[in-house]
């Protein structure tokens, strides 16, 4: 089934969306990673991305966290180019 309105839609959207990824990086660089990482890694079974990101609970460490958070960034501006803010 073909979408006529998909280019335009696409279009609209076209660095206008931002995900949780980038959300939670963001909070790092504001709150800081321990403080990010208290709330988040008690929490982290109810993402794929933030159970990778903080698979070590509250050992996680800052390095290998922002590292697979950019690594879901990263796929996602390779998947569907210039969407992301």
């Amino acid at each position: 089934m073909k979408c006529p309105d998909i280019e335009t839609a696409k279009q609209k959207l076209k660095g206008h969306v931002i995900c949780l990824e980038q959300l939670v990086v963001k909070l790092i660089e504001v709150k800081g990673f321990n403080a990010v990482k208290a709330k988040v890694a008690p929490m982290r079974d109810c993402d794929t991305a933030l159970k990778v990101a903080f698979g070590s609970g509250l050992h996680s460490t800052q390095t290998n966290s922002l590292f697979a958070l950019n690594g879901y960034i990263d796929e996602i501006k390779r998947d569907c180019p210039n969407l992301l803010i």
